[in-house]
């Protein structure tokens, strides 16, 4: 991937590139709200004495503008505004002119009326329907999530594909603003009525011949910023394909940062991340999902890769494989420090890998990100297993910042050391409150600096 490099002289001798927003908190607000919102640069900020000129979503100018490091805080009044999905900028001013740090289509302003709601039912549906009740409803997903505007798609059970033809390229694309529902029997009235294991809502990649593995689906979902996908089965996508094909067979996002919940993935294979793959600077929410018997080259269910940050909390993660490294998990170089891979509650079960990491892996490739940094917290390692290092964990390289406390690691094993956790080549860790039972090591190599207390 070719990323475009802007320098700009920002005061003597510093140079700044790469200018982004990484983070808007909160990210959306209702017609008539006044409120506070925090923006995260990302890339070679100002100095920190420098104080933004201004700060904007849309065409709404923020007061009060101030800063704390990487953090832009600014107050907005929305009382007159529209709904709709706005950019988000900040600006410094410098010498050579001003500079800017944005992030596309990163805030949604709500409606103040009730959300919308578009109906899905793949066996009684239609999609020459309008999709506003379940009599009328949509037959297929896109269609559903087409007609929403902004609001919500509720999908019956039932068993969806990404297209009714044989193109592997196609995908369901989500869409900013529009939160996905699987889970219903077709007669609810309000969304906690809905159960998704209950009622099973499947998209599944088996779009050619039933049950051969070769001719489904790339990706079943391609994500987008300002979306959510919530209550669903991913299954049996087959990213084994060309370029990003090969990449994220489950849900492929680039630049983008989708919230998914209570879903589960099964039986999907990638080269890189069969599951979830998360890419350039995506920065998605991963909590409450599964994750069973996914299989990639590398990180068997999710990968994080050039700046991708996921946050995934209270996720299972169980018989997923790596052939080369990160049988479940594998993150490869760029989540900054002020918003690095976080993993928190996560249990890790019986995952393993031919090569190094048997549940986690770690490595930092390049150096335009400053380092690798990830904090895992509260998390179960249990059964894991490596061929050679790391059969809870290996991290690997230097620029690796990898923060881990309170967990606990029992029965995981790895051929070359480091049945819990393994580190090697100048990484920085610090280990805290964890658990190790019987033959649970931690190895590091002499060049790293681990603290364990």
């Amino acid at each position: 991937m070719k990323r475009l490099l802007l320098i700009l002289i920002l005061l003597p001798g510093t140079l700044c590139m790469g200018q982004s927003i990484s983070n808007v908190s909160p990210s959306s607000a209702n017609v008539g709200d006044n409120i506070s919102v925090d923006m995260t640069l990302s890339g070679m900020t100002p100095p920190t004495d420098v104080m933004p000129a201004s700060a904007e979503i849309g065409s709404y100018s923020g007061a009060n503008v101030t800063r704390s490091g990487d953090i832009v805080t600014a107050d907005f009044d929305f009382s007159s505004a529209s709904q709709g999905i706005y950019d988000v900028s900040v600006t410094f001013p410098g010498p050579s002119g001003d500079i800017s740090f944005t992030m596309t289509s990163g805030f949604t302003i709500n409606g103040s009326g009730s959300t919308e709601i578009i109906f899905v039912d793949g066996e009684n549906g239609s999609d020459t329907n309008d999709g506003s009740t379940w009599a009328n409803a949509k037959q297929t997903v896109q269609s559903g999530i087409d007609a929403c505007s902004m609001g919500e798609v509720w999908i019956k059970q039932g068993t969806y594909f990404p297209t009714n033809d044989n193109n592997r390229g196609t995908s369901i694309n989500l869409k900013a603003g529009v939160t996905i529902y699987g889970g219903f029997a077709g007669t609810e009235t309000s969304l906690n009525e809905r159960n998704w294991q209950t009622n099973p809502t499947i998209l599944s990649g088996d779009i050619g011949a039933l049950n051969d593995i070769s001719d489904n689906a790339y990706h079943i979902v391609t994500g987008t910023n300002l979306s959510g996908i919530d209550g669903f089965y991913i299954m049996y996508g087959n990213a084994n394909g060309e370029l990003a094909n090969r990449f994220g067979a489950g849900i492929y996002m680039e630049a983008s940062s989708p919230q998914i919940s209570n879903c589960q993935f099964e039986n999907n294979y990638a080269e890189d991340g069969a599951a979830i793959y998360v890419f350039n600077d995506a920065t998605p929410s991963i909590s409450d999902c599964t994750f069973i018997n996914n299989n990639a080259l590398l990180g068997g269910a999710i990968v994080c890769r050039v700046g991708g940050a996921a946050n995934i909390t209270n996720c299972y993660f169980e018989n997923n494989f790596a052939e080369w490294r990160g049988g479940a998990l594998f993150v490869d170089y760029g989540a900054y420090d002020t918003n690095p891979v976080y993993i928190s509650g996560c249990t890790f079960v019986n995952n393993s890998t031919n090569g190094n990491g048997g549940a986690f892996y770690c490595d930092d490739l390049a150096s335009q990100y400053q380092g690798t940094y990830i904090e895992i917290e509260n998390c179960t390692f249990t059964g894991n297993t490596a061929q050679y290092r790391g059969g809870g964990m290996s991290n690997f390289n230097q620029n690796i910042f990898i923060t881990i406390s309170n967990c606990e690691f029992s029965g995981n094993s790895a051929g070359s050391g480091g049945n819990a956790i393994a580190n090697d080549y100048l990484v920085t860790g610090t280990i805290s409150g964890c658990t190790f039972n019987t033959n649970q090591d931690v190895d590091s190599d002499s060049s790293c600096t681990i603290t364990i207390n």
